[in-house]
């Protein structure tokens, strides 16, 4: 299990006073409270800097959600012969199968807010070792 990671909203509206398109936002919100559904922070909390000016938003200012996984292995050992032996595995990552997203869309000029990837879904694999 782990906590989210820190994520920094900010707007890539081109600025044309300052002549780059990366400024942080201004915050007239929690972006905590009101979170609509399938979003990681509510993006109504933030409002775009007027043009020439910087917004006053924190660094890392919300948070992405956790990452829970569970890992599972299960493996038996075969005696052949004296000498020789026959190992039978069986392994699964995030055998719980438990959806985990990747961070959110920070840029506020696109969809703020909203999940748009996941983690690797639950992966699993057979396998034999023969040990001589």
């Amino acid at each position: 299990m782990q906590a989210g990671q820190p994520f920094t909203p900010y707007t890539s509206q081109f600025d044309p006073y300052r002549n780059e398109s990366f400024n942080r936002l201004v915050v007239i919100g929690d972006p905590n409270r009101n979170v609509p559904a399938g979003y990681a922070y509510n993006p109504g909390a933030f409002a775009l800097p007027v043009l020439g000016t910087f917004g006053n938003s924190g660094r890392n200012a919300v948070r992405g959600d956790g990452f829970r996984s569970a890992d599972l292995s299960v493996f038996r050992n075969f005696a052949v012969k004296e000498r020789m032996k026959l190992q039978m595995r069986f392994e699964a990552t995030n055998a719980l199968n438990q959806v985990n997203y990747q961070g959110p869309v920070t840029n506020q000029s696109t969809v703020p807010g909203a999940f748009v990837a996941t983690a690797v879904p639950r992966t699993v694999q057979l396998g034999a070792k023969f040990s001589f």
